[in-house]
């Protein structure tokens, strides 16, 4: 009974073993956005068409100890079209992708969205793939004081106190 409980228990140890094995290995890497800066470049008008380009840096870091998948790393702008670059990254290997010139129709402020993943889409999981943002083009200043509604508000608890003082109940 006791030889039969411990080779049961060393089939289990042993297949447990070979399941999370693979799971190790593709998980050796994790990647992530280090930075994200752009500069525009040009201008030129077409008509009422005005396009701006930017040259764009994105920073990525494999910091995991083995070598990363093909990984593809993609700007989508808000008209959905991708532009794409690949790499196979070292382990904690830093790498900055340069996007030269790309264009964004029309002035202002434009969203465009940086994506990072395994060019084998199947191999995607939370440590290899990603998303953000970057913001360019002219930011709109907000034509409020930060703090006046805050310095109102004291101003207000502060009167009702002073007259709630003078004229009691």
């Amino acid at each position: 009974m006791i030889i039969k409980l411990k080779a049961q228990f060393l089939i289990g140890i042993c297949i447990l073993f070979l399941i999370s094995v693979p799971v190790v290995i593709s998980e050796a890497y994790a990647i992530s956005i280090v930075n994200k800066t752009y500069e525009l470049s040009d201008t030129s008008t077409k008509g009422t068409q005005t396009a701006s380009y930017y040259d764009i840096l994105i920073t990525i870091k494999n910091q995991g100890v083995s070598y990363t998948d093909d990984i593809t790393v993609e700007l989508v702008d808000e008209f959905d079209i991708p532009t794409t670059k690949n790499y196979t990254f070292q382990p904690s290997e830093i790498k900055t992708f340069q996007f030269k010139e790309y264009p964004v129709v029309g002035t202002g402020q434009k969203n465009i969205t940086i994506r990072y993943y395994p060019s084998n889409e199947s191999r995607i999981n939370q440590g290899n793939s990603g998303s953000t943002f970057l913001i360019m083009g002219e930011i709109q200043q907000q034509s409020s004081t930060p703090f006046l509604p805050t310095v109102i508000f004291i101003c207000l608890i502060l009167f009702f106190a002073y007259y709630r003082k003078k004229h009691p109940e």
